[in-house]
């Protein structure tokens, strides 16, 4: 997921841990934290037992939204 993030945001690695359950991504804005979970259950999303477990709007300037369980919106803050 790290990679995904990084690439999809533009982010470089900050900060692991040695086992890299925990990956910190920055860049010129915000810091993004991952982090690995032992139980991890898989969402089903969007239906499902397991429902989304994270939501995230992600600013870009061309739209392919289908399929992905995040948002992609042209909508920037002033």
């Amino acid at each position: 997921m790290a990679v995904f993030y990084s690439r999809l945001l533009g982010l470089e690695e900050a900060f692991a841990t040695p086992d890299r359950g925990v990956i910190a991504l920055a860049g010129a804005g915000p810091m993004l934290t991952l982090m690995r979970v032992q139980e991890h259950v898989r969402p089903s999303w969007p239906d499902g037992p397991q429902r989304q477990q994270l939501h995230l709007d992600i600013a870009v300037d061309e739209l392919e939204p289908a399929g992905h369980p995040f948002c992609l919106t042209a909508v920037r803050p002033d």
